[in-house]
C-alpha cells in the first residue's frame, strides 16, 4: 500500500508532463501559428504512438504472465503447448442465443436521445477545451506584453509538473482502491 509507483508509472508521468511543457511553452519558442500547428501535430502524434508502444508492452507482459501460469501446470513442454491451446480455444457458452429468439429491435426515439446526448457532450468538451486553450494563449500573452520572460514556457513547466505529480498518483490510487487498468 501507499509504495513507490513502478517504472512504467514513472516513465509514463515523465512523458505527459514533458509533452505538456512543450505544448504550452512552444509560443515562446516558435511565433508562427502555422509551425506551432505543425509541431503540436508532431507532438500529439508522438505521444499517441508512446501511448500506443505503452499498452501493447502492457498486454504482451500480460500475455507472457498467462502463458507462464498456465504451462507452470503443465509437466513437459508438450503438455505446456497443449495446455496454452486449451487456454486459447476453450470457450464457455453464457447462454443459447438460439433459444431467446431475434433481439428486439432498438427503440429509435431512445437511440436518438442518446446519440444527441453523446453528440452534445462532445461538442462541449471541444468547445470548452478550445476556450481553455485559448484563454491561456493570451494570459501568457498578456504576461509578455508586462514584460515577463517566457511567459509561456513558465506556464508550460507548471503544467508539465502538475501532469506528470497527477500521472503518477493515479496508479498509487488504483493500487489502494483495488482497480487495475485494460
Amino acid at each position: 500500500m501507499g509504495g513507490r509507483p513502478s517504472k512504467g508509472a514513472v516513465v509514463e508521468g515523465v512523458v505527459a508532463g514533458t509533452v505538456a511543457a512543450l505544448w504550452y511553452a512552444l509560443p515562446d519558442v516558435v511565433r508562427s501559428r502555422g509551425r506551432r500547428v505543425v509541431l503540436k501535430t508532431a507532438l500529439v502524434a508522438a505521444g499517441g504512438a508512446y501511448g500506443v508502444a505503452l499498452a501493447r508492452r502492457e498486454r504482451q507482459e500480460a500475455d507472457g504472465a498467462a502463458d507462464e501460469a498456465t504451462a507452470d501446470t503443465a509437466t513437459t513442454p508438450e503438455e505446456a503447448a497443449l495446455a496454452r491451446i486449451r487456454a486459447l480455444t476453450s470457450t464457455v457458452p453464457v447462454l443459447d442465443a438460439g433459444a431467446a429468439g431475434p433481439p428486439p429491435p432498438p427503440d429509435r426515439t431512445r437511440v436518438l436521445l442518446i446519440g444527441a446526448a453523446v453528440l452534445a457532450g462532445t461538442v462541449a468538451t471541444v468547445a470548452g477545451t478550445v476556450a481553455l486553450e485559448r484563454a491561456i494563449y493570451r494570459w501568457g500573452e498578456r504576461r509578455r506584453a508586462r514584460g515577463v520572460r517566457l511567459p509561456h514556457t513558465q506556464t508550460g513547466l507548471v503544467a508539465g509538473l502538475l501532469l506528470g505529480l497527477s500521472s503518477l498518483a493515479a496508479p498509487a490510487s488504483e493500487a489502494r482502491s483495488g482497480v487495475t487498468r485494460g
